[in-house]
């Protein structure tokens, strides 16, 4: 977060407090209809080419916010080229005013991006340990700092790597060459960052993570080195304990999610491909009639290949939520060619569905996968219904699907051609999702009509008694 302030075209000038409540107004209402979202912090930064007098001011005005906003206001930063702008040394009368109060305010600073040496660049690495840094930016010239090196691991400070804007930058054209590489083997603490995503064209961070991963972590590199980097993440990030300890709870939740469904999946081939289908959609309906429809999906007649379903097991667990456990037999009508390549004349196969129905939080979530024809095909389906988070009245639709084709010739063909069947179909069950709708509602319509018949007949018989 940068110290400017907002200007409307009114002319009207908001300050940084006014800045900082908006982003927790927006992040409170994003939480609304995202309630796996953790939440958000933000680092108050200011460049690194002002005046001292100004970086004074600007460590006062975070000093302030933090008093305010504790929970959100994680520390200050300056930000900046470094070649061209003050080190921090120039600024330490600034950034020495939090100590000089009595106040605490954690420094993340960018430091020592560069591949020279004894400038005044690196030498920021030096102040930013001396000033008590939480976190380094960058760090990239590090390693040649031995002593800097073996305290900020004693010290268990880490670097913010930063791997899609090193190399953006020029600093390492090949990630086998990065520095962090010698890092991460020796065990320095580290976690990744994506620096500048918007100005990169990368989005989010799992670009950064991948690069990190295939590049910096080495072919020994496996999920062992994924997670570690994935929990340093939680464990030098800038909340409370209590804070942390629900993150990494949460989080190992999810990864043990990960790794069981890794675990079921069929092996691929050493190709290891697979084909990834995702999709969204709106519905002009709300979110109960949506769910409603969903569970009464089937039969109908835009999904004739699904011919059967079978109700396994069904339950509300003590929280409220609706469990369900499903049986499908399905009619793949794969073409002959198809046949032939997968040695199998029957297309007919099993899918196994568990759903999961929260009314409170109103999401339903259905996960299906093929139970038949596994030694060839996997097929794993994910769908969500969650209210539009702009208008109550709709409901959007997430779709995913994951395909494996192993051991037959022309893989990638099948699945592509699966994928494609996959969109058509899922394009047919929003065709029944509203044709389900309709018919729900006509049938209240019929009811209601009904109920208000029964009431005026015994009425009109009243009526011809008292006359």
């Amino acid at each position: 977060m940068f110290c400017s302030q907002v200007y409307e075209l009114n002319g009207e000038i908001h300050d940084q407090l006014w800045v900082v409540r908006a982003y927790q107004e927006v992040a409170d209402k994003f939480k609304r209809t995202h309630p796996e979202f953790m939440g958000f912090r933000l680092i108050f930064s200011d460049y690194r080419t002002k005046s001292l007098a100004l970086i004074a001011h600007s460590v006062r005005t975070a000093i302030k916010l933090r008093e305010v906003f504790p929970d959100i206001i994680a520390g200050f930063d300056l930000v900046g080229r470094e070649d061209t702008g003050y080190s921090l040394y120039y600024y330490k009368e600034a950034l020495m005013i939090p100590v000089t109060h009595g106040v605490q305010l954690p420094y993340f600073f960018h430091a020592g991006e560069t591949d020279w040496y004894g400038t005044s660049i690196d030498r920021n690495l030096i102040d930013a340990v001396i000033l008590n840094a939480t976190r380094i930016g960058h760090g990239f010239a590090l390693t040649k700092h031995p002593v800097v090196k073996a305290y900020t691991q004693n010290k268990d400070i880490p670097l913010e790597v930063c791997p899609i804007s090193n190399q953006v930058m020029k600093l390492v054209s090949d990630m086998r060459n990065h520095p962090a590489a010698a890092l991460m083997a020796y065990g320095h603490p580290m976690v990744i960052s994506s620096d500048d995503p918007a100005v990169f064209g990368a989005k989010g961070l799992s670009y950064d993570f991948y690069e990190a991963f295939m590049g910096i972590g080495g072919k020994r590199a496996d999920l062992r080195t994924l997670k570690k980097l994935v929990t340093n993440s939680i464990k030098y990030s800038s909340v409370s304990k209590t804070q942390k300890d629900l993150f990494m709870k949460v989080w190992k939740l999810k990864w043990n999610q990960f790794i069981d469904f890794l675990a079921r999946r069929p092996r691929t081939q050493a190709t290891g491909i697979m084909k990834i289908w995702t999709s969204e959609h709106v519905f002009d309906h709300p979110w109960e009639t949506v769910t409603t429809a969903a569970m009464q999906k089937y039969p109908n007649p835009m999904n004739p290949s699904v011919v059967g379903v079978d109700v396994l097991e069904r339950h509300i667990d003590p929280s409220g939520k609706l469990h369900s456990h499903r049986l499908f037999s399905t009619e793949w009508g794969l073409p002959s060619i198809v046949k032939s390549l997968i040695g199998s004349a029957r297309t007919k196969t099993y899918v196994q569905e568990h759903s999961v129905v929260d009314p409170v939080e109103k999401t339903m979530e259905l996960k299906s996968t093929n139970i038949s024809f596994t030694n060839m095909v996997s097929v794993d389906e994910r769908l969500i219904y969650k209210p539009h988070p702009q208008d109550p009245e709709k409901t959007i639709l997430t779709q995913e699907a994951i395909i494996s084709v192993q051991g037959v010739s022309l893989s990638s063909y099948l699945e592509g051609l699966m994928a494609t069947t996959i969109s058509s179909n899922a394009s047919k069950g929003r065709e029944a999702m509203e044709w389900v709708i309709h018919k729900l509602n006509a049938e209240i319509e019929e009811l209601t009509a009904s109920a208000r018949g029964s009431i005026r007949t015994p009425m009109a018989a009243a009526a011809f008694v008292e006359k």
